[in-house]
């Protein structure tokens, strides 16, 4: 089984392998390295896409959790190395 590679880097996988692996277009692939060189191309685990609401969620529920933090002010003595 063969495939050329184009200029970009991109490779044409024959329909047997396709198939093999249940890949559609926009399937997600994983490439390792085997113990005698070889490459292996496996279909990666996906990840479910968040909605909208759930992604913003999650990313209020990080809101505040650092603390206040130094001042503009007091980074900016930090950064100039003024005590």
């Amino acid at each position: 089984m063969n495939a050329r590679v184009t200029v970009g880097g991109e490779v044409k996988l024959p329909q047997d392998v396709l198939d093999a692996l249940h890949l559609e277009p926009g399937s997600v692939v994983n490439f390792e390295r085997g113990p005698r060189g070889e490459v292996i191309l496996e279909k990666a685990e996906e990840t479910p896409r968040l909605s909208r609401e759930e992604y913003r969620r999650r990313l209020e529920s990080f809101v505040g959790i650092a603390g206040p933090g130094p001042t503009t002010d007091e980074v900016m003595r930090m950064t100039r190395g003024e005590d």
